[in-house]
């Protein structure tokens, strides 16, 4: 109905009407962002699909009849898609830079996007793009960097570090801008309207929702003013591990097609988008603000050592001349060193990775360890190198008692990242493993809603990570064992296992020093 109204008023030769809001209702939010996709010549119906609420996904994009494959899903104009060329051409951008150059202050593409947003999303007639700004989330999408008590529950993971690092670097580069911004313009730039927490807001929502740049034709957008790009609507599709869609970038349109290997969408079907292959809870959360329990992609890539200070130099040597194709990263930071693997553990890891062995072997001992030549005594070394590491990572986490009392597994929802709530689409994610299937997300709509997603993420690596050093306490175990009977081509000279045996957890009693038994048991998927 709204569409229609709106198509009407302009054949009428009525302006488009914009309406002054903060909140608003959920319904009054989608009619303006509708009226502003007519406005651009966007027709929903003619492609067979509607925004609309509902009561299981929050918003997003339905079939309103068979879509067989082939079928074109969404469509917006050149002149829907927003990207920092836009905007530096604006009259807006224009009053940034003038406030800017003459000071030398340098301020990114992306950067002087966010400005705008935070600006547009509250001068429904000064901004053309104030119809879509006010369909974006309210607050922050990934608010569980700002808050202490997720950042808590995330210690000992590289979500906490990450983000701290990336929140200071942001207020450096907020400070900078808005100072010389304020000194020249302060009605305009005011502190209560351009805050810090306005600009991690713009920014998160730019992360979560804009489409990379270099699936776009060159030249689409200005020479030195290159951003990734705001597509309304089509980031207004849900995310689910089984969707399969076709991207189509042109300098005349966005479009997203179904492609004519897959199933059709029936009348009254959600229409989903994947917002990429094999995402874990870390990637989702850094970038889209939300987590899945019982995330099949879930995985530990970071492994991290601790050596004597004088040998972290010759150790890293040792890795670096091993060449092991599995290892992108290794840094030093003091006595630690932290590898990022290729693939990384997993819960139903059954052997230790051969990758994991040979940097164990590299950074613990010295040297590389070869799988057809090493004896049992190498690999009891290696395996209890591995055993030691993972258990130090486990007890830096925070404890199964603090996750019981501030991270309890959350509640069943599907919100989508369509969602009009308060906290909006991103922070509320609708994940489904299949269609027709449904899985949990973590809302973050209330303090215990941001504790429940970071616990949803904490404890899949705590359950890695006791998998981890389970297979690698068995493994030096049964090398031990080998080595003592004989069998291993060893001299039996090797120290034993009893620093093991004293500090292991047994599978059937528990975790590592009986941790696990006062964790909640979860009905997700292994």
């Amino acid at each position: 109905l709204a569409q229609k109204r709106a198509h009407t008023d302009m054949q009428n030769g009525a302006p488009f009407k914009r309406q002054r809001l903060t909140h608003g209702k959920q319904s009054q939010r989608l009619q303006i962002f509708l009226e502003w996709l007519v406005s651009h010549g966007v027709d929903l119906a003619s492609d067979g699909v509607e925004i609309r609420e509902s009561d299981e996904h929050g918003v997003g994009l339905f079939a309103l009849r068979r879509l067989p494959p082939g079928t074109r899903l969404a469509r917006i104009p050149a002149s829907a898609i927003l990207h920092a060329g836009k905007v530096h051409d604006s009259e807006f951008g224009k009053r940034v830079l003038t406030a800017l150059v003459p000071m030398g202050v340098k301020i990114l593409p992306e950067e002087l996007l966010w400005l705008y947003m935070v600006w547009g999303r509250s001068e429904p007639e000064a901004c053309p793009w104030f119809g879509y700004f006010q369909m974006l989330p309210v607050q922050n999408p990934c608010a569980w960097c700002l808050d202490d008590a997720s950042l808590t529950l995330l210690t000992g993971t590289p979500l906490a570090e990450d983000a701290k690092t990336q929140i200071s670097a942001q207020h450096h580069r907020y400070s900078l801008i808005f100072e010389a911004l304020s000194k020249v313009d302060p009605a305009v730039f005011s502190a209560a309207r351009f805050s810090l927490d306005e600009w991690l807001w713009a920014r998160s929502c730019y992360l979560s929702r804009a489409f990379r740049r270099e699936a776009f034709p060159s030249g689409f957008a200005t020479q030195g003013w290159e951003s990734d790009l705001m597509l309304p609507l089509l980031d207004i599709l849900n995310h689910t591990v089984s969707a399969e869609v076709e991207s189509r970038f042109s300098g005349e349109s966005a479009e997203l097609v179904l492609p004519l290997s897959v199933d059709p969408y029936e009348e009254g079907d959600e229409v989903y988008n994947l917002y990429g292959v094999a995402l874990s809870n870390e990637a989702l959360l850094s970038h889209y603000g939300f987590a899945i329990k019982g995330n099949p992609h879930e995985c530990i890539k970071e492994i991290t050592f601790e050596l004597p200070q004088e040998h972290v130099v010759g150790r890293l040597a040792c890795l670096n001349e091993a060449q092991i194709p599995e290892v992108l990263q290794a840094d030093a930071q003091g006595r630690k060193v932290t590898v990022r693997l290729t693939q990384g553990l997993r819960r139903d890891v059954l052997e230790t990775p051969l990758e994991l062995l040979r940097v164990a072997s590299c950074l613990c001992h010295g040297q590389d360890y070869d799988e057809e030549a090493a004896t049992c005594g190498d690999k009891h070394q290696a395996c209890r190198a591995v055993f030691r590491a993972l258990r130090r990572m486990l007890r830096s986490m925070a404890s199964p008692q603090q996750l019981n009392q501030n991270g309890a597994p959350a509640k069943r929802s599907s919100i989508g990242r369509g969602s009009l709530s308060v906290l909006g689409p991103s922070a509320r994610r609708f994940h489904r493993a299949a269609r027709g299937s449904k899985a949990t997300t973590a809302s973050t709509a209330s303090a215990s809603g941001l504790l429940r997603m970071v616990g949803m993420y904490t404890r899949a690596w705590r359950r890695i990570l006791k998998a981890g050093v389970t297979c690698a306490q068995n493994e030096a175990e049964l090398a031990e064992l080998t080595m003592n009977m004989g069998l291993g081509g060893a001299d039996g000279s090797e120290q034993s296992d009893a620093e093991l045996d004293e500090t292991s957890f047994n599978m059937t009693s528990g975790g590592v020093d009986g941790e696990e038994q006062s964790e909640p048991q979860s009905t997700e998927p292994a």
